[in-house]
């Protein structure tokens, strides 16, 4: 969802009325999307297989 979200914010910035800044887009897609990935990094080491792994059997 993260890779998603943040394509269509941004395919959708020319039709935004106030054109904010690119890097107050690209801190709020940030925080939007990646929070919740580095709030499981925190629990979990997401390099490791074992963790994806445990990480998948708990979202099914």
């Amino acid at each position: 969802m993260a890779i998603y979200g943040a394509l269509i914010i941004f395919s959708m910035y020319p039709l935004l009325p106030d054109k904010p800044p690119v890097d107050e887009l690209q801190n709020f897609v940030s925080d939007m999307f990646m929070g919740p990935m580095v709030k499981l990094g925190k629990i979990f080491n997401l390099n490791r297989s074992f963790d994806i792994v445990a990480y998948k059997q708990n979202i099914q």
